[in-house]
């Protein structure tokens, strides 16, 4: 079973990410939405960076919200791609990723969908049989 894929939606980006557990979850999520705004059309360069991005909410569906939000705003504000995503600590309340990647120019993207925004509609984390799950809408 592939971690996510696209389902229909009339006007904007639906996604199901499905998982092992929590952790998985939520790294696969933030995966899907770099793969989802572009890739690198060159490949990836040798000189990776990390960054750390930590989210917190009232519950853990606001956390995911919180952080794909800040991946795409990394992702808009500097072209910042992630290759790889690591959980470090995830809770009810919170979760911090480390991300490797690299910043690429415009010229160096195949743009995949330009998501404006993480949305809140129908966002929820679901435990079913032996998979956790999350439908996420990103506005288009």
């Amino acid at each position: 079973m592939a971690p996510w894929e696209i389902l229909p939606h009339p006007s904007d980006l639906l996604v199901r990410v499905s998982a092992r557990d929590r952790r998985e979850l939520f790294a696969e999520a933030v995966r899907s939405t770099f793969q989802l705004c572009a890739r690198p059309v060159g490949g990836w360069p040798s000189a990776i960076e990390t960054r750390e991005i930590a989210a917190g909410g009232d519950d853990e569906a606001a956390v995911l919200r919180r952080l794909l939000s800040d991946c795409l705003h990394e992702f808009e504000s500097d072209g910042f791609l992630a290759r790889d995503v690591e959980v470090e600590a995830i809770g009810p309340r919170e979760c911090r990723v480390r991300l490797a990647g690299a910043c690429f120019r415009p010229d160096q993207l195949e743009v995949a969908h330009v998501i404006k925004a993480v949305t809140w509609h129908g966002l929820a984390i679901r435990d079913e049989r032996d998979r956790v799950c999350a439908e996420i809408l990103h506005d288009l």
